[in-house]
């Protein structure tokens, strides 16, 4: 099944692409989705997830609209025409 990949900000550049459409397995994971993001894009993998694999503080993950905190994180199954929006930590002031 395909599902869309939307990156944000500084992460775009990091992966030479603002949107990604992957091919993944039926009742994938996020965190699946990720690895098979990370596979074209490694650099990608220290700017998303910390040292244990985990999304790293102030990162946000969006599936359809909704934060991924509030819908079982990177263990979220993904359901065909998903899309992950996914926004680094923005700073300014």
């Amino acid at each position: 099944m395909k599902i869309a990949v939307r990156l944000y900000a500084n992460l775009r550049q990091v992966a030479g692409t603002s949107s990604e459409t992957l091919e993944v397995p039926p009742q994938a994971t996020v965190r699946l989705a990720l690895e098979r993001l990370f596979e074209g894009r490694p650099a990608l993998r220290g700017e998303i997830l910390d040292e244990r694999g985990e999304v790293r503080p102030f990162v946000q993950i969006f599936r359809n609209g909704r934060e991924l905190r509030w819908q079982g994180g990177l263990e979220t199954v993904l359901e065909a025409g998903d899309a992950l929006s996914i926004f680094p930590p923005i700073a300014g002031g």
